[in-house]
C-alpha cells in the first residue's frame, strides 16, 4: 500500500503568491526554484559524494504524488505528465516505461528520501507535464511560464569614463534609476540569472550588485561621476546590450601656466594623454565561449522518424541539456543559436557564434538516410576542396594570435566571409577527431565516423566549428534511442569529455606553436555545399 508524502504547489506557495521578482542567484548549498508563485530555495544535501535533493521537496514544488511500495521494494512519483519509478540503492530509473541513468542512487535519510541532483534534468521534467529547466551553472530550477534571461556583465574604465556592459539572452525591457549615488538597473522579468560578474576597475564605480527586491543589479557610483548615459542594442538570438556609460567631472581649469622654454626640435615629444575606454587583456582558458547550434526549428521540422520524432525537436532537448552540462562540468560560457522553436537561417547561425566571439561551434542535426552506412552518430567538419588555390593559401598563411579584450586571444585576418572557417579547418579536424573518440567510447558510430564535408552552416564559423549527426531517425530502433534519456546522457557526456580535451590540447599546443596545421585532402568529400 502507498502512502501519499505531497500536496499541492497552489497550497505550499500561497504565502509568496504575492511576492516581488526577485534576484535568481542561489547559494552553493541550495537550488533556487523561480516559478509563476515566486521564489522557493531547496537545500542541497552530500551525501556519499554526491549531492542530493529532498523527495518530498520536489513533490511540493512540481505537483507530484509520491508513494513508496514496501512490497515491490520500489519509489513512485506520478505527475501531469507520466510516471517516475526508482529502486532504493539502484542508479537506474523508469520514466514512462524509459530507463534513464542516476549519477548515485536513492536512498533514505532518516524520515525522507533523498534523490540526485541529476534527476532535474533526467526524469522530472517529462513527469511533471510542465516546463522545466534546471541551469546547473547557477543552481537554478525554472518551473512553470517564466522569464530568467540570462545576464553576462562586463566593465571597462578609462581616465574620464567607464562603461558597464550587461548582455541578455533573451532581451527584456529594462529602467534605470538613480538614487543616493547608486545606479538601480531593473528587468521586465521573473528574476535574472547572472552568469558572469564585472571587475571593477577606477573610481567611478565601487559596487555592483544584485537588487535585493527586483529582477535586476546594482551599481554604486564613486564620488567623481558627473552623469551617466544608457544605450541599448539588439543582438543576434533574440538578445540585447545594455551598457551605462559613466562619466567623471570635469576639472576646473587651472590658472595659465608660465610660458615654456622654446622646444627643442630633437627632442621626443611625449604621447597625449588617452580618454576613451581602454580595452584590459589577460589570459585566460583556450575554450572561454562555445556556441551551440541546435539545427531546424520552427515551421523547418528537419527530419522525422516513424513514430513521428522530429529532428528538431531531439536537437533542442539535447542541446539544452548540453549547455547545462558544460557551464556545470567545465565552466565555460555557452549561447545556444536558438532558445526554443523558432526558425534560425544557416547564415545566422554561424553569425551568432562570429557576434559572440566563440571559441567554438557545434551544430546538431540527426539524420534520416535510410541507407545503413548513415546510421550511428558522426562528425562533420568543413571540406575546403571546392575552393581551390586560394582556400589552400588561407588555411597554410601564419597568423600570430593577439590578445582580445576580455582574454585569451584570436587570430585576426582578412578573409571573404564564405572562407572564414577555412583558416580554421585544421582545428576543426581536431575537434572532430576528439568528439568522434569520445562518441565512439559510449554510442554507436558510423562507418565514417569524422570526415570533411562542405556543410551550409559551417562554412562562415570564425571559430573551429563542426557538425554532430546525433543519429538517424530513418531506423525505429535508433529513433527510439534518439529519444531515450539514456541515450541523449550519453551524447551530452561524450560531447562535453571532447570539448574539455580540446581545449586542455589546444591550451597546450599554444606554448609552443600558433596555429594547427590544416589537414591534407580528405577522401570522399563533396564537392558542393549543401543544408543539413
Amino acid at each position: 500500500m502507498g502512502r501519499p508524502l505531497a500536496t499541492l504547489l497552489a497550497l505550499a506557495l500561497a504565502a509568496a503568491a504575492g511576492a516581488a521578482p526577485a534576484r535568481a542567484q542561489a547559494d552553493s548549498d541550495a537550488v533556487t526554484v523561480i516559478s509563476p508563485a515566486g521564489r522557493e530555495r531547496i537545500a542541497v544535501v552530500a551525501a556519499d559524494g554526491a549531492q542530493m535533493l529532498a523527495l518530498d521537496d520536489l513533490a511540493r514544488l512540481l505537483r507530484l504524488d509520491v508513494r513508496e511500495d514496501s512490497r515491490a521494494g520500489t519509489l513512485s512519483a506520478t505527475g501531469g505528465g507520466g510516471v517516475l519509478i526508482m529502486t532504493p540503492g539502484q542508479q537506474i530509473a523508469s520514466v514512462d516505461g524509459r530507463l534513464v541513468s542516476l549519477r548515485a542512487a536513492p536512498r533514505r535519510d532518516g524520515g525522507r528520501w533523498l534523490v540526485p541532483l541529476d534527476l532535474l534534468t533526467r526524469a522530472l521534467g517529462p513527469v511533471s507535464g510542465q516546463p522545466l529547466e534546471f541551469r546547473a551553472g547557477s543552481r537554478l530550477l525554472l518551473v512553470g511560464d517564466v522569464r530568467v534571461p540570462r545576464v553576462s556583465a562586463a566593465y571597462r574604465a578609462g581616465p574620464e569614463r567607464g562603461r558597464l556592459s550587461l548582455e541578455l539572452t533573451p532581451a527584456a525591457a529594462h529602467t534605470v534609476a538613480s538614487e543616493g549615488g547608486r545606479l538601480a538597473i531593473a528587468f521586465d522579468a521573473d528574476a535574472i540569472d547572472l552568469e558572469r560578474a564585472p571587475e571593477l576597475r577606477g573610481g567611478l564605480a565601487t559596487r555592483f550588485g544584485l537588487a535585493a527586491d527586483a529582477a535586476g543589479v546594482t551599481l554604486d557610483l564613486g564620488p567623481e561621476v558627473d552623469s551617466y548615459d544608457v544605450t541599448r542594442e539588439d543582438g543576434p538570438g533574440g538578445g540585447a546590450t545594455l551598457r551605462i556609460d559613466l562619466l567623471a567631472r570635469r576639472a576646473v581649469p587651472a590658472a595659465a601656466p608660465a610660458p615654456a622654454p622654446a622646444e627643442d626640435p630633437a627632442a621626443p615629444r611625449p604621447l597625449p594623454a588617452r580618454t576613451d575606454l581602454l580595452p584590459e587583456f589577460s589570459t585566460g582558458p583556450a575554450v572561454r565561449l562555445a556556441v551551440i547550434d541546435p539545427g531546424h526549428g520552427g515551421d523547418d521540422h528537419g527530419s522525422s522518424g516513424v513514430s513521428g520524432t522530429l529532428e528538431k525537436d531531439v536537437t533542442l532537448a539535447i542541446a539544452r541539456q548540453l549547455r547545462d552540462a558544460i557551464e556545470s562540468r567545465i565552466g565555460l560560457r555557452v549561447i545556444l543559436t536558438r532558445e526554443r522553436d523558432e526558425a534560425v537561417a544557416p547564415d545566422t547561425r554561424a553569425a551568432i557564434a562570429n557576434n559572440n566571439k566563440a571559441d567554438v561551434f557545434i551544430s546538431l542535426h540527426v539524420n534520416a538516410s535510410p541507407r545503413p552506412a548513415a546510421a550511428g552518430t558522426a562528425v562533420y567538419y568543413l571540406g575546403i576542396d571546392e575552393y581551390g588555390a586560394e582556400a589552400r593559401e588561407i588555411a597554410d598563411r601564419r597568423i600570430e594570435p593577439v590578445p582580445i579584450v576580455g582574454g585569451g586571444s584570436r587570430e585576426i585576418d582578412l578573409v571573404r566571409w564564405d572562407m572564414a572557417q577555412i583558416r580554421y579547418v585544421g582545428q576543426s579536424g581536431r575537434l572532430a577527431g576528439m568528439l568522434e573518440e569520445e562518441l565512439g567510447r559510449r554510442v554507436a558510430l558510423s562507418p565514417r565516423p569524422a570526415h570533411q564535408a562542405p556543410l551550409r552552416v559551417l562554412v562562415g564559423a570564425n571559430m573551429p566549428a563542426v557538425l554532430v549527426e546525433l543519429g538517424s531517425l530513418a531506423d525505429e530502433d535508433e529513433e527510439e534511442r534518439l529519444a531515450s534519456a539514456l541515450f541523449q546522457a550519453d551524447l551530452v557526456d561524450a560531447i562535453v569529455t571532447g570539448i574539455r580535451r580540446y581545449s586542455e590540447d589546444l591550451g597546450r599546443a599554444r606554448q609552443f606553436a600558433p596555429r594547427l596545421a590544416a589537414p591534407g585532402r580528405a577522401a570522399g568529400a563533396v564537392s558542393r555545399v549543401r543544408e543539413p
